[in-house]
């Protein structure tokens, strides 16, 4: 029990915001490199990618902290449930295993003032509806995050395929493929290198803007990026991104409009992902829309943003933690939550509850409420007087409801 609560007032230690309103910041600040590398390394392991496990600290750089407080530190980093739940210490005061002198106890040494330990000890047995859920953290809910969500900038996409596949062939033990780096070349003037060489263009590193800084030395880089992030974090302006397929002639004089498909000039197309889990949409290839913007786009982003949250709400009534508020915006953050969970096996459960499929013209079916029972798929008989698409769509249809059922 004393656990408990150490841990809960190393947390309320922790949570100053990271970032700060940046623009005066970044004016007076004077970035060094070295000592930026020097405090990151604490948190990146000693050695490079290995073939053979070597054990190495993951907490390494929270050992400095006494137990509990590292303990708490590392929690709201890394996402980690780093205690039971409440409850379950409440189920062993019950049957004694934890006892009323160990309690006051904990009280006592808690660091909490003396007419505060009545209050304190009744948060202990508090009904607690949050506990199953790792915390808030900067892993799931950082920097990252909050650049998906509300700049719709997905900084995993644009910094994972490109330098962390740089960075193993750079460390690897000679077990790559191919040598990347030359005897005594540091990682920079590697990049620089295989950007100048490459016979295949490297996004982003064969475009204007960046190719040209790489010329410059690493320190400046990083402050030139750290100033345009700052400029773009204080602008609170949502960025449209996406692929954008230019005019297309398909409709005009390709395979479709030999079939009578028809698509007008001005249409665009957009890729893009659905997180099914997290109900949450990832635009790709933002830097297409520089030379083809698309001014709906932003419009259409925030339709899809609400439809999202409203289909959080509706699964919501099928997880037996779900919130019960009517709040849409507190069901997609279950969701999200649900989705890093470590304890749901399967956190989608989009189709959990199905029971049959209806396929035809969806004006058959439109404002009709079907409590997510029913997969709907659209379907038009007047173009299929043999029935072979229905042949398929039914050899589609049968054998994936079927198997969720049986999931």
């Amino acid at each position: 029990m004393p656990r408990l609560k150490d841990n809960s007032m190393a947390y309320r230690e922790h949570t100053q915001p990271i970032l700060k309103d940046s623009i005066e910041t970044l004016q007076n600040f004077e970035f060094d490199l070295d000592a930026s590398i020097e405090r990151i390394a604490h948190w990146l392991p000693a050695q490079g990618p290995i073939k053979d496990f070597i054990h190495h600290n993951t907490l390494h750089a929270v050992q400095h902290y006494p137990f509990h407080e590292g303990v708490a530190v590392a929690a709201k980093i890394f996402g980690a449930r780093s205690y039971l739940p409440l409850e379950d210490y409440q189920r062993m005061y019950q049957q004694g295993r934890i006892k009323s002198a160990a309690i006051e106890w904990a009280i006592e040494h808690s660091g909490c003032p003396q007419q505060q330990h009545e209050k304190l000890r009744e948060t202990l047995f508090e009904q607690d509806d949050t506990g199953h859920y790792p915390p808030v953290s900067l892993a799931n809910h950082g920097i990252r995050t909050t650049w998906l969500t509300r700049l719709e900038v997905n900084l995993n996409a644009l910094v994972h395929p490109v330098l962390f596949r740089l960075l193993g062939n750079f460390l690897d033990q000679g077990i790559s493929r191919w040598s990347l780096p030359k005897n005594g070349e540091h990682f920079w003037d590697c990049v620089l290198r295989l950007a100048q060489n490459s016979l295949l263009p490297l996004y982003p590193l064969n475009e204007p803007e960046v190719s040209e800084l790489l010329f410059e030395t690493p320190d400046y880089v990083i402050k030139a990026c750290l100033k345009k992030n700052s400029r773009r974090r204080a602008a609170l302006r949502t960025i449209p991104v996406g692929n954008a397929v230019g005019p297309s002639r398909l409709g005009r004089d390709g395979a479709l409009s030999e079939r009578g498909i028809d698509i007008p000039d001005g249409t665009r197309f957009i890729a893009a992902l659905h997180n099914t889990s997290r109900d949450e949409m990832t635009y790709f290839d933002k830097h297409l829309l520089a030379q083809h913007p698309v001014p709906a786009l932003h419009a259409f982003q925030q339709a899809m943003k609400k439809a999202l949250q409203r289909n959080a709400r509706e699964r919501c009534r099928w997880f037996e933690l779900g919130p019960q508020s009517h709040s849409n915006e507190e069901a997609h953050e279950h969701v999200i939550e649900r989705a890093s969970s470590i304890f749901e096996p399967r956190p989608e459960y989009n189709h959990s509850n199905n029971l049959y499929a209806i396929v035809g013209r969806r004006a058959l079916t439109r404002d009709l409420f079907m409590d997510r029972r029913a997969f709907l798929h659209s379907y038009d008989p007047q173009t299929d007087a043999q029935g072979d698409i229905m042949a398929r769509i039914l050899s589609a249809v049968i054998p994936v409801c079927g198997g969720i059922n049986l999931g």
